[in-house]
């Protein structure tokens, strides 16, 4: 932007003599045409000096150009097909494998890392999920009969209104896991780490607690393994 005061200074002096001359009646002494032209030829001088200058309104309200991002696009997990469902390896919170009502039944699922998976409603029955990661991961409603779920990894899965008898839950990390209206009738759960999960609802009848850690469980109208309804939290 160039600066009036500086890049067009001869201009503005010779405007600002010929504006001074017609004020003060000086013009009429020089030659008509000078008078006429006078204040048309000041004003255009003005403006050739200063034509380039953006009034501060104008400028303020043009919007900035978009910055574009210089951050990369995280790519997409390489993904496995296992039954109808396409699993993301290596996912986030952001990123991760969503496969509501998927048949998975008998699939190989042994150490494969689902956390934070959606796979509410999901038949996995008969598959084998020993030692996977369900961290955060979503199985509400879904279908765990005889599943292998031993040494699994749990935390704050979601197993509400699951049916999960007879699995294998030995040894399996479910801290804080909710287990509202769960079936686990004939479960195997020795081992298991049982802290802060909730059970309220959930129908534990015959279910296998061998050496599992309870602190801080919730047990509300909960049928234990021994036939009793365990209502100590409600």
């Amino acid at each position: 932007m160039r600066n009036p005061d500086l890049a067009h200074l001869p201009l503005l002096r010779v405007a600002a003599r010929l504006w001074r001359a017609a004020a003060t009646g000086r013009a009429s002494r020089l030659r008509p045409l000078t008078a006429l032209v006078a204040l048309p030829l000041t004003l255009a001088l003005a403006a050739a000096a200063c034509g380039s200058v953006t009034p501060a309104a104008t400028r303020h309200q043009i919007a900035a150009p978009a910055r574009q991002s210089t951050a990369a696009t995280p790519a997409p997990g390489p993904h496995r097909v296992v039954g109808t469902c396409d699993i993301i390896l290596n996912p986030t919170k952001e990123h991760h494998t969503t496969c509501l009502g998927a048949e998975l039944r008998n699939a190989d699922l042994a150490n494969l890392d689902l956390s934070y998976a959606d796979l509410a409603g999901a038949n996995l029955d008969y598959a084998d999920l020993t030692k996977a990661k369900l961290v955060h991961t979503n199985l509400e409603k879904a279908a765990l009969i005889h599943a292998d779920l031993s040494d699994a990894d749990l935390d704050h899965a979601n197993l509400q209104h699951g049916n999960a008898a007879s699995a294998n839950l030995s040894s399996a990390d479910l801290y804080a896991t909710e287990l509202n209206g769960a079936y686990l009738a004939a479960a195997n759960l020795s081992g298991a780490d049982l802290q802060w999960a909730d059970f309220e609802s959930a129908n534990l009848d015959q279910a296998n607690l061998v050496n599992t850690q309870f602190s801080h469980t919730y047990f509300c109208n909960t049928t234990m393994p021994w036939g009793t309804s365990n209502n100590n939290d409600c």
